[in-house]
């Protein structure tokens, strides 16, 4: 998952997201089973404007959203008529929770500008800087899928596709200057 984990093997990312999803709406189509596949803003590439919804334009920039982009279409034909198919693409989930007592995170510009803040370290920003952003905290995300859950076992045969996204966005500038005031704040 992620841009990152994508580049250096483009073929296990290709098999992974897009071979992968293939099979597990082939066992859901054979079976009747419902699915709530997690997709990524990612298939968007960049944004064209705010709030992001589910009509936005599907022009994914680098390896990782091809392949997501690729899965959904893939699995848009295989659930056709035979299984409720939902697609959350969501936007940059953020935040920490824990499962079992266990904290559970991913690194993403949020988590990595507070980490950064929190050893006095320069925040590097890259170019331009101006990139828009719209973030979604983890509980958030967490509540779509308790909705998407409940709402998906009721539903005929069909592929809904779902923006699991905030209101606002924000530009990487803004983030850092945030960060930066809340860290001389402590």
């Amino acid at each position: 998952s992620g841009v990152d984990e994508c580049t250096p093997d483009p073929h296990l990312a290709y098999h992974v997201n897009v071979m992968g999803t293939e099979t597990i709406g082939l066992i859901c189509r054979k079976n009747s089973i419902p699915l709530i596949f997690p997709s990524s803003v990612a298939v968007l590439g960049n944004p064209t404007y705010f709030p992001i919804d589910e009509n936005h334009p599907r022009t994914p920039v680098n390896w990782y959203g091809k392949t997501k982009k690729a899965a959904c279409d893939a699995l848009r034909v295989i659930s056709e008529g035979s299984f409720p198919a939902y697609e959350f693409f969501m936007s940059n989930v953020f935040g920490v929770h824990s499962l079992s007592d266990t904290v559970v995170s991913r690194p993403n510009v949020i988590s990595i500008f507070l980490d950064t803040a929190k050893r006095d370290e320069k925040l590097t920003v890259y170019r331009p800087g101006t990139q828009a952003r719209n973030f979604l905290h983890v509980k958030d995300a967490a509540r779509s899928y308790v909705l998407g859950v409940k709402s998906i076992l009721e539903e005929d045969p069909e592929y809904k596709e779902f923006c699991i996204a905030g209101k606002e966005s924000m530009t990487i500038i803004e983030l850092a200057k945030i960060v930066l005031r809340k860290a001389e704040e402590r």
